[in-house]
């Protein structure tokens, strides 16, 4: 058989329904010169029973041991995967039917480009769009964009990015050590190697639901930081050491805020005095301490005129 252009890399855990409906949106492209390679991580409801009754040829099934870690299953997938091209779908999300073709289209017009990412719609777990997820105007960042990738301007759902395997097989998968926001790390490490091209349409519809709402977390905090520190310290551009300096100082003191104005002190606390070495330099910084440690001692008369100032 000819092997496929596009391989599709799909992770699931106990989630039979939604992932019907990611795999249907995968099986309707327009393009139909790919495969599906689908890695169970020890999915415990129907989901297994399910994936016996897929007959497609193009769909891989891989039974694996549980792990709970997404990055993990998806190198698991990229190592099987055949195609000149990688595509990233999640179990809980869609693809609009000219995904694919689309994006193969936007690579033959960019030969300079090893990968391309769309825009994407919200939508809840009806699949209806979410209207509580108000952003603002999303746009295209093409060509180099580890600038703005360290800036946090780039959005990339993560369903809508098609990677060449060429591209992966220089810098490797996604950083196991990572569970969450593995892909903001990976796509760091893309845009190091090969420019990108984008298209603003939305051809990926990205889900969200009670199963994937992980609220403001500590370790979400320290792995963005993480993420930004491995960065400064491989690169050999001064510009972008300093501007990963720079982000890694605003985002602590984001994190501090957040976790300050929700009453979680201790973490405040532990986000300030982990960013002190690379932070220490920062007005914003100082500011955000001094707000952390204020806000405990007011009397609650005065509460009211703090927040409005914090």
């Amino acid at each position: 058989m000819t092997p496929p252009l596009v391989s599709v890399v799909l992770p699931t855990y106990n989630r039979e329904a939604l992932l019907r409906d990611s795999i249907a949106s995968v099986v309707a492209q327009t393009h139909d010169h790919w495969e599906l390679i689908i890695v169970d991580d020890g999915s415990t409801d129907g989901t297994r029973a399910f994936l016996e009754t897929v007959a497609d040829p193009r769909i891989h099934i891989l039974l694996e041991e549980h792990t709970g870690n997404s990055a993990i299953a998806r190198n698991v997938g990229i190592a099987k995967a055949t195609g000149v091209y990688v595509a990233f779908q999640d179990d809980d999300d869609l693809w609009v039917p000219e995904k694919l073709a689309m994006q193969l289209g936007q690579l033959d017009a960019h030969p300079e480009c090893g990968w391309s990412y769309t825009d994407a719609e919200f939508i809840d777990a009806a699949g209806q769009p979410n209207l509580l997820l108000r952003r603002p105007p999303w746009r295209t960042y093409d060509g180099w964009i580890l600038e703005d990738l360290i800036a946090m301007r780039a959005a990339i759902p993560l369903p809508s990015v098609m990677v060449e395997r060429r591209v992966l097989d220089i810098i490797g998968g996604f950083n196991e050590s990572l569970p969450r926001n593995h892909d903001l790390e990976l796509w760091m490490r893309v845009a190091e190697q090969s420019q990108v091209t984008a298209l603003a349409d939305r051809l990926t519809k990205v889900r969200h639901h009670p199963g994937n709402r992980f609220g403001l977390q500590l370790d979400e905090a320290l792995r963005i930081d993480a993420n930004l520190a491995g960065l400064q310290a491989r690169t050999a551009s001064p510009r972008i050491r300093r501007l990963c300096r720079e982000r890694r100082t605003v985002m602590s003191a984001h994190f501090a805020n957040r976790f300050r104005y929700a009453d979680r002190y201790p973490e405040a606390w532990q986000v300030l005095r982990t960013s002190f070495p690379h932070s220490w330099w920062s007005v914003r910084w100082w500011m955000s301490v001094v707000k952390t440690w204020l806000r405990p001692m007011l009397p609650s008369g005065l509460l009211s005129r703090y927040q409005a100032w914090a």
